[in-house]
């Protein structure tokens, strides 16, 4: 009896609302608290369906202009500056590495930033999968490393917030999940924008036919 309570107090503590709005005992077996630490305070991301049994989250406009920024800065400052350096009279080399390993590692930040962002989220009724990736899977090599999953082994779609501080600000982000059978969850896509993400959510959730629990229209008690 003890060892009952134990149990049902600590998965109140889990869930910050009363999850039995979603009339599902699952969802109070859940976390509702962040998956992913952090996120944008932008829409990073779209959903758009690319063919009749395929649905994918590809990268938004202002992520692209946001990663091109730290790309063609970084490049812009490695190239150019040493390119006036070399057209004075006396030429210190040295004096080139600073501006070409600060534009590069600007450069770098920046591909890194938009090939993350712009790492497909597939789901795909034809093959029966959701994978995160640029290969599907029955093209991936090791089977030991596929990252897809049954759509059958999804069981809802999760929407949480979470308050990002920052140094000198403060913004939301909201996370899109997947809640899987055996309770665990998979992040889709984590950004600034609910009315979009909350749209996309319904669109989704119609297209492989599970519910939506959405955390930020629920009050807590």
């Amino acid at each position: 009896m003890f060892d009952k309570l134990i149990s049902m107090l600590k998965i109140k503590e889990k869930i910050p609302f009363d999850a039995s709005v979603f009339n599902d005992p699952f969802a109070l077996r859940i976390e509702w608290t962040p998956l992913a630490s952090g996120g944008a305070n932008f829409k990073t991301h779209n959903l758009v369906q690319t063919s009749v049994n395929r649905m994918e989250f590809k990268t938004g406009t202002f992520m692209k202009v946001f990663s091109g920024i730290f790309f063609f800065f970084g490049l812009t400052f490695a190239t150019l500056i040493p390119f006036v350096i070399l057209r004075q009279p006396e030429v210190n080399y040295w004096i080139m590495i600073l501006p070409v390993s600060f534009g590069s590692v600007f450069a770098v930040i920046g591909y890194f930033i938009y090939r993350t962002a712009a790492c497909p989220r597939v789901f795909d009724k034809s093959s029966g999968f959701y994978w995160k990736g640029r290969e599907e899977p029955n093209q991936m090599i090791n089977p030991e490393y596929q990252k897809y999953t049954k759509l059958n082994d999804i069981h809802a779609l999760q929407i949480i917030s979470e308050h990002v501080r920052g140094n000198k600000s403060s913004y939301t982000s909201y996370e899109l999940n997947l809640i899987m059978k055996d309770k665990s969850r998979i992040n889709i896509v984590d950004h600034g924008n609910i009315v979009a993400l909350r749209s996309d959510a319904v669109i989704l959730s119609q297209f492989i036919n599970i519910p939506v629990w959405d955390a930020t229209e629920v009050r807590s008690s």
